[in-house]
């Protein structure tokens, strides 16, 4: 996602947790809240439209901009304890 996006908040913050809980998937024993579409890379990723433009965006990056206030440092590692690359818990 490009830098200038991450400062506007033109996004429907509601759709997008819907969405994410909407596909979500809950591993039992670890707790991981698994997004079931990766890239090649085994991330999830999310596409959506932004002003009539695809977009498309690490979920893990994703959950650092709606939960905890991240921009789009290209340099800023999001993780998280269980090093699932599709977890977004």
């Amino acid at each position: 996602m490009k830098p200038e996006l991450w400062k506007q908040r033109h996004y429907d913050r509601a759709a997008l947790f819907k969405r994410l809980f909407k596909h979500r998937i809950v591993d039992p024993i670890l707790g991981c809240w698994l997004w079931p579409f990766v890239n090649d890379s085994g991330y999830g990723q999310m596409h959506f439209d932004h002003h009539r433009h695809k977009t498309s965006i690490r979920l893990h990056r994703l959950i650092g901009w709606l939960y905890l206030g991240y921009g789009a440092e290209p340099d800023l590692e999001i993780g998280h304890k269980c090093d699932v690359k599709n977890c977004f818990n």
